[in-house]
């Protein structure tokens, strides 16, 4: 069902990180899930949707490295799912 409504890459990520599902259309390049499970992982570490998070680093100076941590990708479209207030 996700990839009938998926442009993109898709990745989910259990509590720890690690990749649980992992799903692109036939006409996505492969490079897009290692990308996908970057911003998955960037959103589940910050809790924060990763278009947010780039924003808040790109106008703060002390965050400016965050972009050299390789499992993060400061870009938008990665999402953390809540069950009402529990990260899920």
């Amino acid at each position: 069902a996700a990839l009938k409504h998926c442009s993109g890459a898709l990745n989910v990520l259990d509590r720890g990180g690690n990749v649980l599902l992992a799903l692109r259309p036939e006409n996505v390049g492969p490079h897009n899930l290692l990308a996908s499970q970057r911003k998955a992982y960037t959103a589940l570490s910050s809790k924060t949707p990763t278009r947010l998070f780039a924003e808040r680093a790109r106008n703060n100076p002390e965050a400016a490295n965050l972009n050299s941590i390789p499992e993060l990708l400061l870009l938008g479209g990665g999402v953390p799912l809540f069950a009402g207030t529990e990260l899920v």
